[in-house]
Order: structure tokens, then C-alpha cells, then sequence
């Protein structure tokens, strides 16, 4: 095991596009940020893997993600960011919907508005 010690701000990167900020600390915690590649599974380590769900057919999942940015290309790493997790609840047996992953295609191909205010009506 490696132990590090880092300030608040400061970063540990990881081989695989993976990168630990400490976000805040104090006497007895830490509050860490992790940024990771979406095909990289993350979770805590005290989190047990259960069984795979399987949603019911009238259940469908949500999924909300940030997406408007005045650089394009940043729109669409988030985009890819979008359908990838789709993807990944999909697998995990559930119905999705995304605004982001079902619209930026759309959009784009058709020239339309990608902004927020355009599809909020």
C-alpha cells in the first residue's frame, strides 16, 4: 500500500485517466473528489456489491447530467460521459431515459439549439 499525504486542493493521479482530489478535511474526515473514465467502476469500499436488479417494466430511471458549456467540445465528452452511464444502468437491467444522451443527436444532426433554454419549454 502507498500512503500519501496531500493538502487540501492537491491531486493524486492514477494511470487510466484516474485523478483523487482532496476536496476538504478536518479531525476526522476527509472528503475526497474522484474523476474517472465512465467504464472504470467506482464505489466506497464499505459499499457491497449486491445482486444485479432487474427494474420492472413500468420502472424507468431518470438520468440527469450536466451538459450546456460554451466550449463544444466539452459538451460532447459530457454527451459520451451520458451515454455511457445509460449504458451502464441499461446493463444492469434498467429502463433509462437521458435527456442529454436521447437529444444531442438529434440536435446537432438537425442544426437545432443544444442550450438549455432551447429545450426547456
Amino acid at each position: 500500500m502507498l500512503v500519501l499525504t496531500r493538502k487540501t486542493n492537491q491531486t493524486i493521479e492514477i494511470d487510466g485517466g484516474i485523478t483523487i482530489t482532496v476536496l476538504r478535511h478536518d479531525e476526522s474526515h476527509v472528503r475526497l473528489g474522484l474523476d474517472a473514465p465512465p467504464q472504470v467502476g467506482v464505489r466506497r469500499g464499505d459499499a457491497k456489491r449486491g445482486p444485479k436488479r432487474t427494474a420492472p417494466r413500468s420502472e424507468l430511471c431518470y438520468l440527469a447530467s450536466p451538459y450546456t458549456a460554451a466550449n463544444k467540445q466539452v459538451e460532447f465528452r459530457r454527451f459520451r460521459a451520458g451515454c455511457m452511464w445509460a449504458a451502464t444502468l441499461c446493463r444492469a437491467g434498467l429502463r433509462v431515459f437521458s435527456p442529454i444522451a436521447h437529444s444531442h443527436p438529434i440536435a446537432v444532426q438537425s442544426s437545432l439549439a443544444t442550450d438549455f433554454a432551447a429545450w426547456r419549454r
